[in-house]
């Protein structure tokens, strides 16, 4: 068995000082960056073979030398987990510059398809949409960056991607879309994706399925507060037997709540939730970070 984590918007380093004050905002970060050395020792005690990490692990890419080197201590520790890291919008540029060496067990993608031999029947692909991002449009240099993508049928191929996916065959790369029909038919069995907060997933074609990780935790109020990952194992059968079970691993400690308010005066928003929002916030959530912030 070849077991597998799929995630992706992890957004290290992430600034949250808009509602947190300086040692709220620096407890928080910490927190987010001990939910992937949680998800990285569940990855070692689960005997996981490969992680994929699907763009923006980082929030900027302005990224502090005290968390780079955490994340690199991180994944030289496991040197038996294979760490596959594409960069999305996020991060561009970020992490990879501040490490003296990269670490053997660490491999990256650029703005072409790379591909790596993962083992002896399991290919991985990816690209970085993000390197095309407010360029002019070509719609012939579109066309020919999605026809590269060739990968043998015979092989167990896997793909990652960070954008927004589409149901056109006229996506954008300059808005770094996914067009979904255009990555049917090529042998495909999962397209790990990742930009979306949320997680999604779908049948991409008779062989194979897309899909979004969400993130690991929650920052915004674009997010799922509590999340998960995704694990899935590929057994060493025939291709056309084969099965791909994901399971959702909670690795997050911190739970949020959606709580409808209906404003009806001139008050602002702020004002309209203040009362019942800090009453529910207070109490579910009386030990996390976001109690008593100045927006409740």
């Amino acid at each position: 068995m070849f077991n597998i984590i799929h995630c992706a918007d992890l957004h290290l380093d992430s600034h949250m000082e808009t509602f947190l004050t300086p040692g709220r905002a620096a407890e928080r970060r910490q927190e987010l960056l001990d939910n992937f050395i949680r998800m990285t020792d569940y990855a070692r005690q689960n005997d996981v073979s490969l992680i994929l990490i699907a763009g923006d692990l980082f929030d900027t890419d302005q990224v502090s030398p005290s968390s780079a080197s955490a994340l690199c201590r991180v994944i030289l520790d496991n040197p038996g987990i294979l760490f596959a890291y594409l960069q999305g919008n996020h991060d561009r540029g970020s992490f990879l510059s501040l490490l003296k060496q990269q670490p053997a067990n660490l491999i990256c993608f650029d703005r072409n398809w790379t591909s790596w031999r993962i083992s002896p029947r399991i290919r991985l692909w990816g690209a970085e949409l993000s390197a095309y991002a407010g360029h002019p449009e070509d719609p012939e240099a579109g066309r020919a960056f999605w026809d590269a993508l060739r990968p043998d049928p015979a092989c167990i191929n896997l793909v990652m991607l960070h954008g927004t996916a589409v149901s056109s065959r006229e996506a954008l790369l300059s808005r770094e879309e996914i067009p979904l029909p255009l990555l049917t038919g090529r042998g495909i069995d999962y397209l790990a994706l990742g930009h979306i907060h949320r997680r999604q997933s779908g049948r991409l074609d008779r062989r194979g399925d897309w899909c979004y990780a969400g993130c690991l935790e929650g920052r915004g109020f674009d997010q799922e507060y509590r999340q998960d990952l995704s694990m899935f194992c590929y057994a060493p059968r025939r291709l056309q037997d084969l099965q791909c079970p994901v399971r959702r691993v909670q690795i997050s400690h911190k739970r949020g709540h959606c709580q409808q308010h209906e404003n009806r005066g001139s008050g602002t928003a702020a004002s309209a939730l203040r009362p019942g929002l800090s009453h529910t916030v207070s109490s579910l959530l009386p030990s996390g970070p976001f109690t008593n912030c100045p927006w409740i």
